[in-house]
This record gives structure tokens, C-alpha cells and sequence, in this order.
């Protein structure tokens, strides 16, 4: 157990959707969660995470874009095809366990032999990031913001997430969607992680209203988009690109790379294209009985019910 606990720690690090105090977050907003070591011999060389609410199903907890399954880089490169077995081996266990299960798998494995080989489904899947030393955004995009007078704005950190919150379920609700976390979700996040691994911006114009709200993650290897949302006053303006541009310069100047997200969601793909990014893929992969169109069809229906 020792050894375990001292991975995850070393992981966490390395990766903040692994961290111990993440899973805390999780659990405290009713998440119950399971990690399992991988074993290579007598040695630990990865984790598989479990997230589950009221069903034997294993889901991402919301806005997670990579969670599940962990292998050491250095394993995946020297022992490729042992890392297949143990896979196959882990994904055996999660179809023997849960009716159902969906897992993003980080970007570096890319070789899922293991998994088809156990009758899971993929899919590709895809997200941006931008790397130090290169362009921000696109070169033909900067006029974009040579209108915008900067000294009318102010960026600076925010202590809380309740501007961020109020911002995303007013701009769902003009989109007719309902948000599908409470600000209480978003509020344990910040407050369970470190200050270092974590930090809120907004960007407030000559009377104090925040225009727009971003909530970043941060890890060894990369500061992570987790949340953003603008006000409705600048809807059709471009101040929420010159607000990330701003932002991604600062995190760049601490975190070798910034992951955008949004690769994968088409109404914010053509925003996210104004930046210099590079696309990268990852795969889904699931298991067992998808009974998760069913749940959201219960949601709907109460929603209904109520109104």
C-alpha cells in the first residue's frame, strides 16, 4: 500500500487529473473513486482510476479531458508489447467489475490493441495545444485585437470560482442547455488543490464586471484549460481572445505547453481555431452495456417533469 500511495503521489505530480487532492475534490461532491495499481512484476508501473456515482458505471467526472488509465512513458517506450498484456489483463478486471465503462486515454498511449482485442469500442478523439516559443495565435488573427483598448481592461486573479459559475449557466441558458454541475463542483475543485496548481483570471473592465472568467490547471507537464466563459456583453466581441492570449502568455511562461481543449466540441471549435495550435489525438474507449443514453433520457424527464 505504501508503494502504491507513494506512485500516486509521484503521478499527481506529473499529471494534476491523478492527484490525490483531485480525488478528494471528487469524493466530497459525492464521486466515488477507486484506483487500482498496475503491476509489472513486483514493481508499480501504472493506475487505472474508477469514478462512480449511484450505478456500476464508470464515467469522467465532468470537464475531466483525459482520466482512467495510467502508464509510465518510460514503460510504453522500452516494453511496448508488456504493456499490452498488462492492459489486457486491467481491461479484463473493469468488464468483470462495471456494467459499463468510458475512459479518455492520455495522448501517449496510443497503441489499444490490448483494448479491442477485450471487445472494447474506440473513438478518436482530439485536442489543442500551443508550445513555448511558437505564435500564440495565428498570424492573420493578431488585427483581431488591434482594436481593443487595453487600458480599459483590467486581467488579474480572482479568489473564487462564483463569477466563473455564474457566467457558464448564463451562457447555457441562452443555449437552452442546462449545466450539468452545480457551482459547488467547480468551488471544491479550487479549494482542495494547492494555489501553485490552480488559479482563476478574469478580465474586468473600468466599472469591476468581469467580461470574462478562465479556470486553469496546472501539472509539470502543462497548464490545462479547465473552465471559460464570457459575459454576454461581449458575445460578439473579441475580448475573450485577446483575454486567453493573454493568459496562455503568462501560464507558457511556467508550464512548457497549454492544453485549449474544446477539440472535440463544434461550437467552439471555430474560436478555438483563431490560435497557433497543435492538434493532438487521443482515443475514447468503452465497455459493456451503454445504458448512459437511458440516464440521460431519466434526466430529461424529471427536468420536464418539474417545469
Amino acid at each position: 500500500m505504501k508503494e502504491a500511495n507513494e506512485f500516486r503521489k509521484k503521478v499527481g505530480l506529473s499529471n494534476v487529473y491523478f492527484s490525490e487532492e483531485m480525488e478528494h475534490a471528487l469524493c466530497s461532491y459525492g464521486f466515488k473513486t477507486e484506483i487500482v495499481p498496475l503491476y509489472y512484476g513486483e514493481k508499480i508501473i501504472g493506475i487505472v482510476t474508477n469514478y462512480t456515482k449511484k450505478y456500476k458505471i464508470s464515467l469522467p467526472p465532468y470537464l475531466f479531458p483525459f482520466y482512467g488509465f495510467y502508464i509510465e512513458n518510460d514503460f510504453l517506450t522500452k516494453h511496448p508489447e508488456k504493456a499490452i498484456d498488462i492492459l489486457r489483463s486491467a481491461t479484463e478486471n473493469q468488464k468483470k467489475k462495471f456494467i459499463y465503462s468510458l475512459f479518455s486515454l492520455p495522448p501517449e498511449i496510443t497503441d489499444i490493441r490490448s483494448f479491442k482485442e477485450s471487445g472494447w469500442r474506440e473513438s478518436v478523439k482530439y485536442t489543442y495545444r500551443i508550445y513555448g516559443g511558437e505564435p500564440i495565435l495565428k498570424s492573420s488573427k493578431n488585427r483581431k485585437l488591434r482594436r481593443i483598448n487595453e487600458s480599459e481592461y483590467t486581467i488579474k486573479e480572482s479568489n473564487g470560482t462564483a463569477e466563473l459559475y455564474e457566467m457558464i449557466v448564463n451562457m447555457n441558458g441562452s443555449k437552452r442547455r442546462s449545466t450539468p454541475y452545480t457551482g459547488k463542483y467547480l468551488n471544491l475543485i479550487f479549494n482542495n488543490l494547492q494555489p501553485s496548481r490552480r488559479i482563476i483570471y478574469g478580465i474586468y473592465d473600468g466599472k469591476g464586471l468581469c467580461l470574462a472568467s478562465a479556470f486553469i490547471l496546472r501539472d509539470k507537464s502543462c497548464s490545462y484549460l479547465f473552465a471559460n466563459a464570457i459575459h454576454s456583453k461581449i458575445r460578439k466581441s473579441n475580448l475573450n481572445l485577446y483575454f486567453l492570449n493573454q493568459i496562455i502568455q503568462k501560464e507558457l511562461e511556467i508550464s512548457p505547453c497549454f492544453d485549449l481543449q474544446g477539440a472535440n466540441t463544434p461550437s467552439i471549435v471555430k474560436f478555438k481555431e483563431n490560435f497557433n495550435t497543435h492538434l493532438i489525438q487521443y482515443f475514447h474507449i468503452k465497455t459493456g452495456l451503454d445504458i448512459t443514453g437511458l440516464i440521460k433520457l431519466k434526466g430529461m424527464l424529471k427536468r420536464w417533469s418539474i417545469h
